[in-house]
């Protein structure tokens, strides 16, 4: 049993005498994605608007504006569960996926017109699956972390930044541009080890493109 019960499977019996690396990789993502997800069992838009440990984070969310963006290496839904009330209506974030359907510009159109800030995700999210070379956003539900589902999440290893590179690629392309935007700049709670070199070189070597801006 994985994370309260999220992946409970029954034993398989002997080990395996050869591992299939691949099935084992999709199994981990699964794992890292139960263990991202358990602690917001239960959590809802409107349990997390009166619980007292989700009101700093409602208040921060209520100061963002418009033409903001949330660039986050998170693959946990904290962020789409965050609604604060702003005014007679409740504030939220549009999430950037990378689909180029219709309904995706559709949500898009309605997030601009809505004023909503944007949160880009650029390691995935425990909602979002991938198949044959795409990534699909979902409904959050545990059947995501089931068999044969894969999670569309970078995890930690040798694939993390092809995951980047490829799968999250629009997204990477679209973060560094809102940074080379961007008036000011807000760090919370985030650094980058040497180990991380793919968003070292991508984010932060853009010295002479962000003259003039402001880092808080």
């Amino acid at each position: 049993p994985v994370s309260g019960g999220y992946m409970n499977q029954p034993p398989s019996g002997d080990t395996p005498k050869s591992l299939d690396l691949k099935e084992f990789r999709r199994c981990a993502k699964r794992v890292v994605a139960a263990s991202c997800s358990a602690f917001l069992e239960g959590v809802t838009e409107e349990k997390a608007r009166k619980r007292e440990r989700w009101q700093p984070y409602q208040r921060w969310l209520a100061l963002l504006r418009p033409n903001d963006t949330i660039i986050s290496f998170n693959y946990d839904r904290v962020l789409e569960l965050l609604s604060p009330k702003v005014g007679s209506s409740h504030w939220g974030v549009h999430v950037e996926g990378l689909g180029r359907t219709a309904e995706d510009q559709d949500a898009a159109d309605e997030a601009r017109l809505a004023g909503l800030p944007t949160l880009l995700k650029l390691h995935g999210s425990v909602d979002w699956t991938e198949a044959d070379g795409a990534v699909t956003r979902h409904e959050w539900s545990r059947d995501l972390l089931r068999k044969p589902t894969v999670p569309a999440i970078a995890t930690p290893g040798p694939l993390k930044m092809q995951m980047a590179q490829e799968f999250f690629r629009d997204l990477w392309s679209r973060a560094r541009k809102r940074l080379m935007d961007a008036q000011e700049i807000y760090v919370l709670g985030f650094g980058f080890p040497p180990s991380d070199a793919h968003p070292r070189e991508q984010l932060l070597n853009l010295n002479e493109m962000l003259a003039g801006f402001r880092m808080f």
